[in-house]
């Protein structure tokens, strides 16, 4: 963190990651972390689920997505941190696409979201912290998912450390590259036309 703290501001994790040293340490470098509560700190959420009733609700629309988001700021000393916390709620309506009977149909869900975080309201609303949330299975999806399953990252090609740290890198480096040029310079049309697995291996036969 201390060599690359600029090349990012905020810090997003799972519930198992609400721990004292992560949340100080991210302080210590000026970073703010999105956490997920979950049962495992539960005082902390019995506190939350009391005082949010209570707060402001903020309505938001993202596409077919619509967010209730309700927050308490300067929630009372967590014994794990040494700081106040904030903590958001988002309960969020969505349209998904479900199977019955071999049919593919639309149907309309709601899905309770709620974060911790250090990032005060000044600085981040409510709806940026959701949405810093949601971009942790973003990162998943098309970080670690796609590093498997389409640059085969979990082959070992060698077996001299080194050289598996420097394949790790390279593989990475042309995933990176690649998902730059697929985002950023293909018209939309053509994205809709080729996968990025469609499109590499297009690339591959020639």
């Amino acid at each position: 963190m201390q060599r690359h703290r600029r090349y990012f501001n905020y810090l997003t994790f799972d519930a198992i990651y609400a721990q004292r040293g992560i949340i100080n340490l991210a302080r210590r470098f000026g970073k703010g972390v999105v956490i997920v509560l979950k049962h495992n700190c539960e005082d902390l959420l019995q506190d939350a689920e009391q005082l949010l009733p209570m707060s402001s609700l903020t309505i938001t629309e993202h596409g077919d997505t619509k967010r209730y988001l309700r927050e308490v700021e300067e929630l009372a000393n967590w014994e794990p941190a040494a700081a106040k916390l904030r903590v958001v709620e988002s309960q969020e309506v969505t349209t998904e696409t479900r199977t019955v009977k071999k049919e593919k149909i639309l149907v309309r869900v709601r899905h309770t979201w709620i974060w911790l975080t250090t990032i005060p309201a000044t600085e981040l609303s409510a709806d940026g912290i959701a949405t810093i949330g949601h971009r942790r299975w973003k990162l998943e999806n098309r970080g670690f998912n796609e590093l498997a399953n389409l640059w085969h990252a979990k082959h070992c090609y060698c077996k001299e450390p080194r050289a598996i740290e420097a394949m790790l890198f390279i593989i990475v480096i042309a995933h990176t590259l690649f998902d730059l040029f697929y985002l950023r310079r293909l018209k939309p049309e053509t994205r809709e036309r080729y996968s990025k697995l469609a499109l590499r291996l297009d690339w591959l036969a020639h």
